[in-house]
């Protein structure tokens, strides 16, 4: 046996002289959103040990000598290098750690079949998949060829794992971690022997190992080292490294959790991972206990602390980060409703001259339509909801009967009660609908009153915080019971791309018909008080809508000093997301809003929040896809195949309206304080407000609509439409492209995986001016979401390019909205020309004709005076202003 491991050595020794000699070292942290101030942080904790812990472990030396040399001689004049440098520095750590490992697992004799350690149901794994496992470390693979596509680098990273012996990245798209028009980067669990041998072969390619805190989430150790503060946090998920020949990881995580109980074997190693370290924290009176939860799926658990302190908390979180088959380690925080006090108020705008709803006059009211709810609890004895057969019983099974006239189902998650009302006002701004009049002398219906409820409870009693369950228990069973849209009025102030938000991604990737409408939260609140509350929103997932909040109209429902409804309520919170996409997406009134109220039998109240605007949202939702489903658009008759959330996502996004500016709080309360501009587009109000009205029109119209449904595009090509503009009473042409896409990587900094591009051409007069997407002069590279603006007057040719630009995937399922004085489309779809303008063969797509329809409607379609114009959204004129505009290519004629 001595000859192969000596081989083995000289390999990994051959290997890593190579690398650190040749290999660009990778930024890691303009791949993840890892924060190195968390490294900072923990090194500034370590090396601030008590005197007490020097004493302690002056005897015991737990730093390698190797790497207290690499760092001390990277210190010059007794300066710390920075934040880039110190990272660098653990990255060479890390490589270290990872050749030792593998060493390691060369001199053990591993048992054929003997799984205990990985699986206690023992999935038999042989003795060489074992060594495998266990010789392996998590790595970063980052394939450079900027002259590929992000798909062809993901085939090529492919072809050169064949290369190599061992090498077995055979489910390499599931592990995107990021993927830019420059590079595209994987997450591995490789040797490290295979992963720099790949990376010597091939100069494109660049590896780089993972160490304890390079796998830890944005503001962990912040948020563990504040845990007398940050109330918020419940424990941490870790998630293992890609094991395609694991089922299961119970196993591993009882050896975690025999470890831990005793903090004596907690393992201070990782503090080789922080440069210019030579104290180290120490974790005594560890009283309090930790719990773990392993899933049923997945190969993740979670964990959780009572009564430890925090620096017994970080010790063992770092434990666990540091094992070798863990890739990420990420907070939990609890999650709350998202309103901002305890009174409850529903604004009302009351609008003059307004007495006609044309949407409900239309039969526009949510008929057939389901929406799921997820929230505090219901109270089916409400006006609102009740049922003369008799309410549907509270249950923890998909069971839901669509005979009932209001809920048809009720999940009882927690305990089947509403204490606190919220969920019943939720679910009243949606669907609720009383044929008689409440205690408040009105009706209060919602904004589709004709749609069902299918409800999933998760409040507890009369608080505010709620229990969640994983990803599929919260949404199958509404979507079994047929609601495809999902109202989720509640959250936390975590900003980066986290578990919850590729869950989510992932979910509504496989089900591309399910829209879940989640509020953005309410800590808007922080800007008036002197924080910087950008990067406050919350819900970040790709494919969903989140929704922050605006002020209302009318003086019964505007405290004083309130500007009105063409402002962001000043709790709203902001975006954007920590990868800097677009958050939140749309804004609706939410400040205030009166709805059903728990605990009577016929009566309504007032709330306020991102939790009142969410509804708003998802009932539109439910009438947008009515407005599909029965044959509004194009003819009486859909033919587009089932409605895609993507298409009702780009509807209400394309219809949204710009708002001035965010009201910072009235005079009582801010004293005074100004309104902070805002324009579309940006940090506080997205793509803007929403509105019915000018999302699709109904009969007599001032605009036309034309929609495409869950079309594709493949890599590298474009779809082409071409129009010729009309006489109308608009002069705004709109299209706004959206696609759902898998879920991204865990604290992921580029989160979107296919590129796509959304541009317009107007050529008027024989010139011709290029429009890009989201207010931008190039490109947009981050959003899944593309809107473009063109102001257009009769005989204007537009051409609307849907552009394949940069894709992980050989192609993408997208969908369109365009609005504006469009006669029917000259040529509905020039197939999939190459992105140089050279046609190629390909596919059509067949447009729909455009079809004239009114659109005096309003967004909110309540019945009384006063809830008519809760929702209602008033026109807004845009102003003209005129962008630089860019070419598509070096042959265009480009204008200001």
């Amino acid at each position: 046996m001595a000859a192969p491991k000596l081989a083995l050595a000289l390999l990994i020794l051959f290997v890593s002289l190579s690398i650190s000699s040749s290999t660009e070292y990778a930024k890691f942290n303009d791949i993840y959103s890892r924060d190195s101030a968390d490294l900072q942080n923990v090194r500034l904790l370590v090396e601030n040990a008590s005197d007490l812990v020097k004493e302690k472990y002056k005897h015991k030396e737990r730093i390698d000598n190797r790497v207290r040399k690499l760092y001390s001689n990277k210190i010059q004049n007794n300066t710390a290098p920075d934040n880039d440098e110190l990272m660098r520095l653990s990255s060479e750590v890390a490589r270290e750690k990872a050749l030792r490992r593998e060493t390691e697992a060369s001199e053990v004799n591993f048992i054929e079949s003997d799984c205990a350690r990985f699986d206690e149901d023992c999935v038999e794994l042989s003795a060489s998949v074992q060594k495998t496992i266990m010789s392996s470390s998590p790595f970063l693979l980052c394939n450079h060829d900027s002259n590929l596509t992000g798909y062809n680098r993901l085939l090529a990273t492919e072809k050169f794992a064949e290369e190599i012996e061992g090498a077995d990245l055979s489910d390499l798209t599931s592990n995107v971690v990021s993927n830019d028009r420059i590079e595209t980067c994987f997450q591995a669990f490789l040797s490290p022997s295979v992963a720099y041998a790949m990376s010597s072969l091939h100069e494109d390619l660049t590896v780089q190992p993972l160490n304890s805190i390079m796998k830890i989430a944005q503001g962990t150790v912040h948020s563990i080292l504040n845990i007398d503060y940050d109330k918020t946090l419940k424990g941490f998920t870790a998630e293992f490294c890609p094991m395609r020949e694991l089922s299961s990881v119970r196993g591993l995580v009882k050896e975690i959790e025999n470890k831990l109980s005793n903090h004596n074997e907690l393992d201070y190693s990782w503090v080789q991972d922080i440069p210019n370290v030579n104290d180290i924290p120490d974790c005594e009176n560890w009283n309090g206990e930790i719990s773990f939860d392993v899933p049923l799926i997945g190969l993740s658990f979670d964990f959780s602390f009572t009564g430890v302190s925090p620096l017994c908390v970080l010790a063992a979180v770092m434990t666990i980060s540091n094992l070798g088959e863990i890739c990420s380690v990420e907070p939990i925080h609890s999650d709350q409703t998202s309103n901002t006090n305890v009174q409850w108020i529903l604004q009302e705008p009351d609008v003059p001259n307004v007495s006609k709803l044309p949407w409900f006059e239309a039969g526009l009211k949510g008929e057939g339509q389901v929406v799921a709810v997820s929230d505090t609890g219901l109270d089916m004895n409400s006006c609102y909801f009740s049922d003369s057969r008799g309410n549907v019983r509270p249950s923890k099974s998909n069971a839901f009967d669509k005979t009932r006239r209001k809920v048809i189902q009720y999940y009882n998650f927690v305990d089947g009660v509403d204490g606190r009302g919220h969920g019943t006002h939720v679910a009243g701004t949606i669907a609720g609908f009383s044929q008689y009049k409440d205690e408040s002398g009105e009706n209060e219906n919602g904004v589709a009153p004709n749609a069902k409820i299918a409800f999933f409870d998760i409040g507890s009693g009369n608080s505010l915080e709620i229990v969640m369950p994983d990803t599929y228990t919260l949404f199958d069973p509404g979507y079994h019971a047929g609601a495809k849209i999902h109202s989720a009025s509640w959250g936390n102030s975590v900003n980066s791309y986290g578990s919850r938000d590729r869950n989510w991604d992932e979910y509504t990737f496989q089900k591309n018909d399910f829209l879940i409408v989640k509020s953005a939260g309410n800590t808007g609140d922080d800007c008036t008080k002197g924080y910087d509350c950008m990067r406050s929103v919350s819900g970040v997932s790709k494919n969903i809508i989140t929704v922050g909040a605006t002020q209302s109209h009318g003086d019964d429902a505007l405290d004083d000093g309130m500007r009105g409804m063409q402002f962001v309520a000043h709790f709203s919170a902001r975006g954007p997301s920590i990868d800097g996409r677009i958050k939140p997406d749309i804004l609706a009134p939410g400040y205030w809003i009166r709805s059903a109220k728990a605990g009577k039998h016929c009566s309504s109240d007032w709330l306020r929040g991102t939790s009142m605007a969410t509804p708003v949202v998802a009932g539109s939702a439910a009438l947008v896809r009515q407005y599909f489903e029965q044959g509004y658009y194009p003819n009486g008759r859909w033919t587009q195949g089932p409605v895609t959330a993507s298409l009702v996502k780009a509807v209400l996004i394309n219809g949204a309206q710009e708002v001035r500016a965010v009201d910072n709080g009235s005079a009582k309360t801010c004293n005074g304080c100004n309104p902070t501009p805002s324009e579309k587009f940006d940090a506080h109000q997205g793509f803007g407000r929403i509105s019915l009205k000018h999302s699709l029109p109904l009969k007599n119209s001032s605009y036309d609509v034309e929609v495409f449904n869950n079309n594709n595009v493949l890599a590298g090509k474009r779809v082409t439409t071409f129009y010729t503009i009309n006489k109308c009473k608009t002069n705004l042409f709109r299209a706004t492209l959206v696609w759902n896409e898998r879920g991204g990587a865990r604290g992921c900094a580029k989160c979107l995986r296919n590129d796509l591009d959304l541009v317009a051409i107007r050529v008027r007069d024989g010139v011709r001016v290029t429009f890009n997407a989201n207010g931008l002069k190039g490109y947009d590279t981050k959003n899944n979401v593309e809107r473009v603006e063109v102001y257009a007057k009769s005989g204007d040719r537009i051409s609307l390019h849907v552009i394949g630009s940069n894709f992980v995937d050989s192609s993408a399922r997208y969908s369109l909205a365009v609005t504006g004085c469009l006669n029917k489309a000259i040529t509905n779809g020039v197939a999939n020309q190459s992105t140089n303008g050279q046609s190629t063969n390909g596919f059509s797509v067949n447009g729909q004709s455009s079809i004239r329809r009114s659109a005096n409607s309003q967004s909110n379609n309540r019945q009384s005076a006063n809830t008519q114009s809760a929702v209602k959204q008033a026109t807004v004129n845009n102003s003209t202003c005129t962008r630089k505009a860019l070419c598509l290519n070096a042959t265009d004629d480009c204008a200001d």
